[in-house]
């Protein structure tokens, strides 16, 4: 049922749209090779443990803003100069969802060096935090991607054996499916966006997540 109501929407937004609702421009991937079973192991562990991190980070943020429960506009304000700060902070690709700045972290990302994608990330992952707790637009969905795939460009700059599609792809399976709970929806969505020869490692990046983390807290 999951598969099929998944189909019929995305089949229908794009007749409405005229094209996917999304468009990752993600790297080549040459060819699966048997140790990249195991990479995606590895990426779904990594994933579980930020992606659990992230949920704690939202939490904390929102335990901090509970003063300002039922206060609209003062709650607006603090989250506006908040994420205007961390974009100052730690660069402009913090703002939005992440649907499109992404690509530009997975065609810049060797250029940008490890140290820049790391900073990056973890301005995204607080400006999504305070983006959920305060009511401006960002989303569930982009954000998570978008930390994922910089991270996972961010190893795949560390260590370059590993094809940046295999750590880009598997990163956010991984932390998509602790922060969101919905293996099926992201393997499926981000298969679009790659190579079929994926779809095994994304699975395994997912599965391993998901045993990691279900039952735990969730966003």
């Amino acid at each position: 049922p999951a598969l099929v109501a998944a189909t019929v929407g995305v089949f229908v937004f794009s007749l409405i749209a005229g094209g996917p609702f999304a468009d990752f421009a993600f790297p080549a991937y040459d060819g699966l090779e048997a140790w990249h079973l195991g990479a995606a192991v590895l990426f779904g562990v990594g994933g579980a443990a930020l992606g659990m991190g992230y949920v704690q980070v939202v939490k904390l943020v929102r335990l901090g803003l509970r003063p300002l429960d039922g206060l609209v506009i003062p709650r607006l304000l603090v989250g506006g100069v908040a994420i205007g700060v961390i974009a100052v902070v730690f660069g402009e690709l913090t703002l939005f969802s992440g649907e499109h700045e992404i690509s530009e972290v997975i065609a810049n990302g060797e250029t940008m060096g490890l140290a820049a994608l790391l900073f990056l990330a973890a301005g995204k992952v607080l400006a999504a935090a305070v983006s959920l707790s305060t009511g401006f637009r960002g989303g569930r969905i982009f954000p998570v991607l978008f930390i994922g795939g910089t991270l996972g460009m961010a190893v795949h700059v560390a260590i370059p054996a590993i094809p940046a599609a295999l750590a880009v792809s598997t990163a956010m399976a991984g932390i998509g499916v602790t922060v969101l709970r919905a293996p099926l929806f992201l393997v499926a969505f981000l298969v679009i966006f790659t190579s079929p020869d994926m779809i095994p490692l994304m699975l395994l990046a997912a599965i391993t997540a998901w045993i990691l983390t279900d039952g735990r807290e969730e966003l």
